[in-house]
């Protein structure tokens, strides 16, 4: 009878003078059977030899009777006293990712990390293979030219460039911002307006009128009424009346 009929993975015992036969598993496997029979299965086969349902279960070498619980590519044990708890790698310190990026992982490869920055925020530097996400408008400004300020909306990458005081955008595509300084129209604008309106209106107004109203009417009433009047009555009168009277 082979082994006695307990199975590959069972040893076979019984006492000294009696046909009693007592199937034990080996070491690393579990009895399954029902009713008294023996059936021997790998232990890692049951429930994942209790190991977490994130994790692998593996046997030692050379004892196999070891159970070695192994947490899956993407997780990671985050249990102390040789117990294994497996989580997602992602809600461990955010998988090791910026405080400003997401954590996700790559598909197939549940293993693999991805970084990636939130809206309103780009990678400072996508040759390194940490990812450093700063906020879109501190890198670079935006893209936005030294000359312009550049903001954005929490949460959105869509960035607006504004031209700083003294300075204006001269793309009329509007497809982008390039600024430049405004001193030479504003010297333009204010030069000529403020000269042509106050210097015509004050010189023309005062000198036409005193000078035409009071001159002609003071000279031309006075002369000729007093010189005429008086010549003419005294001479006619007095010499006719005294040279007859006395021869």
């Amino acid at each position: 009878m082979k082994n006695g009929e307990c199975g590959n993975n069972a040893t076979c015992l019984h006492p000294l003078n009696s046909n009693a036969v007592t199937c034990t598993c080996k070491p690393g496997y579990t009895d399954v059977g029902t009713a008294g029979n023996v059936v021997c299965v790998d232990k890692c086969e049951v429930n994942n030899g209790l190991c977490d349902n994130n994790a692998t279960c593996s046997h030692g070498n050379p004892n196999f009777g070891q159970i070695i619980c192994t947490c899956k590519p993407g997780y990671q044990n985050v249990a102390a006293g040789g117990n294994v708890l497996c989580v997602d790698k992602c809600e461990v310190n955010n998988g090791d990712c910026d405080n400003n990026a997401t954590c996700s992982h790559d598909n197939p490869d549940f293993g693999k990390i991805i970084c990636t920055c939130k809206p309103g925020y780009t990678d400072s530097d996508p040759s390194l293979t940490n990812v450093v996400c700063l906020d879109i408008c501190e890198y670079q400004n935006g893209g936005c030219g030294d000359n312009a300020t550049c903001v954005h909306e929490p949460a959105s990458s869509v960035r607006v460039c504004s031209c700083k005081l003294g300075y204006i955008n001269t793309d009329l595509t509007f497809t982008s911002v390039v600024c430049v300084v405004t001193t030479t129209t504003t010297t333009t604008t204010k030069a000529p307006t403020t000269t042509t309106t106050k210097a015509p209106t004050t010189t023309t107004t005062k000198a036409a009128t005193t000078t035409t109203t009071k001159a002609p009417t003071t000279t031309t009433t006075k002369a000729p009424t007093t010189t005429t009047t008086k010549a003419a009555t005294t001479t006619t009168t007095k010499a006719p009346t005294t040279t007859p009277t006395a021869g």
